[in-house]
């Protein structure tokens, strides 16, 4: 299962496929998977993001390539910026062609830390042995 992120009641990924319809990447949020919690402390701006080394260090993975998980492979990012009590995202998705104009977007710090911080802990599951 995979998180999607929800910018005032809209999904993001609905967002970029009204842009884009035949967008592939998706939310790095894999419920499960190690990298939920990789993610999420770099969505908090607590860690480095998983992004190619020809990318701003100030960006975030937003979507990213559903098979690999990698920065390198395919991205749309975002500028994450820590203000107080605000937490924006500009420059979305610098590295996709055609996407138009998507944000900035503002949330609050609070509510944004309160919806991402519990996934820090989230469970983790070991993908199965094959014998």
């Amino acid at each position: 299962m995979v998180l999607d992120l929800i910018i005032d009641g809209t999904s993001f990924m609905d967002m970029v496929f009204a842009r884009l319809p035949t967008f592939s990447l998706r939310s790095p949020l894999w419920v499960g998977s190690r990298l939920v919690r990789i993610h999420a402390r770099a969505l908090l701006g607590e860690g480095p993001s998983d992004l190619h080394r020809d990318d701003p260090p100030d960006h975030v993975a937003l979507l990213m390539c559903p098979h690999c998980a990698n920065g390198g492979c395919g991205v749309l990012s975002a500028r994450l910026i820590r203000d107080g009590s605000r937490v924006h995202w500009t420059d979305i998705g610098r590295q996709v062609r055609n996407l138009g104009e998507l944000g900035p977007f503002t949330f609050d710090a609070d509510q944004y830390d309160e919806t991402l911080r519990p996934l820090l802990n989230a469970p983790v599951h070991d993908p199965p042995t094959v014998v």
